[in-house]
């Protein structure tokens, strides 16, 4: 085992200090590329629209106030930390709460405080 250790070249200071720091602009750039790729592509991912939202009573509504909302409930985002539409949210977690009663106050809201 210490033959080896004799076999192997000393690196100086200076050399150890490049080659660390050479090592640690290539790391910080690898992950810093797979950062930026993984943000680019999550944006031009398209979104999935969604007609149906379960637990949410849409029946009172006149086709066109239905389209509407259901339009609109694909462009908000929901306000829980789920980072996803409220449609999105409805259709993917129907334990969240809180996409159920935002959902629920804008039909509220269309139907005039009636729900």
């Amino acid at each position: 085992m210490a033959a080896h250790k004799k076999n192997l070249p000393k690196l100086s200071l200076k050399h150890r200090v490049w080659l660390f720091g050479i090592g640690g602009i290539a790391l910080v750039g690898v992950a810093w590329s797979q950062w930026f790729m993984t943000n680019e592509l999550s944006q031009q991912a398209p979104q999935q629209f969604y007609s149906d939202i379960p637990d949410v009573n849409l029946a009172a509504l006149r086709p066109e106030q239905r389209m509407g909302l259901i339009r609109e409930l694909n462009e908000t985002n929901c306000p829980c930390t789920c980072g996803l539409t409220l449609a999105c949210c409805r259709n993917r977690d129907r334990k969240c709460q809180t996409s159920l009663k935002a959902c629920k106050e804008m039909v509220g809201k269309i139907l005039g405080g009636k729900q």
